[in-house]
C-alpha cells in the first residue's frame, strides 16, 4: 500500500541497491514457487488475491502473477473462468487487455478450447440476465428462464457437458 507522494517511484532502477536486491530475491522466489514448487491446486485459495494483483506496478512481479494465473486457468478453468471473464470486462483497458491475453494463452495451452468457449458463452448469457429487467408501472415483471432466457439454459447444458467431458479426459 502507501501513498503516491511527490516521490512516486516505481522503477526498480531508481530503488536503493539493497531494496532492489531484496525485491529481486522475492520475485525470483515467487517465480520458482509459481512455476513448479507448489502444486497448482495449492494456489486456488489465493486466487482472488492473485487476480486482484494482475496489474502490479512492478513488471517482474506482474509477469509472475500473469504466468501463475495462466497456469491456474489451464489446470482449473472451472474455478477461475468467472473471475477472468469479469476482468476482461474491466473499465481499465490495460487490465482488460492483460486478462484477455492470459485467457487466450490459457485456452491455447489447456488443450480444451471447447470448455473455455462454452464457459464464455455461459458467462455472456448470465451477464445478459443481469442486465435484463422489464418493468410495468415501476414494478419488476417476473422472469422465466424457459421463456425469457432459453439461450442461457442451452449454454448451461453445453457448459455442464463440456465440464463432464473435461473431467473424463476428453
Amino acid at each position: 500500500g502507501g501513498g503516491n507522494g511527490g516521490g512516486n517511484v516505481t522503477s526498480s532502477q531508481a530503488m536503493p541497491q539493497n531494496r532492489r536486491q531484496a525485491t529481486t530475491a522475492v520475485v525470483n522466489t515467487m517465480r520458482d514457487l509459481a512455476s513448479r514448487d507448489i502444486p497448482a491446486a495449492k494456489w486456488l485459495s489465493a486466487a482472488p488475491q492473485i487476480v486482484s494483483r494482475l496489474c502490479h506496478p512492478d513488471p517482474d512481479t506482474a509477469s509472475v502473477i500473469q504466468k501463475l494465473l495462466c497456469r491456474l486457468l489451464c489446470h482449473f478453468p472451472q474455478h477461475l473462468l468467472w473471475s477472468a471473464s469479469a476482468i476482461c470486462r474491466s473499465q481499465n483497458p490495460h487490465r482488460a487487455r492483460l486478462a484477455m491475453n492470459i485467457l487466450k494463452d490459457a485456452q491455447e495451452r489447456s488443450g480444451n478450447a471447447l470448455l473455455f468457449k462454452t464457459y464464455q458463452e455461459l458467462i455472456n448469457h448470465v451477464v445478459k440476465v443481469c442486465h435484463s429487467g422489464s418493468k410495468q408501472n415501476g414494478r419488476p415483471l417476473p422472469l422465466s428462464a424457459q421463456r425469457d432466457f432459453p439461450e442461457l439454459l442451452k449454454a448451461l447444458k453445453t457448459c455442464a457437458d463440456s465440464v463432464a467431458a473435461a473431467e473424463m479426459g476428453g
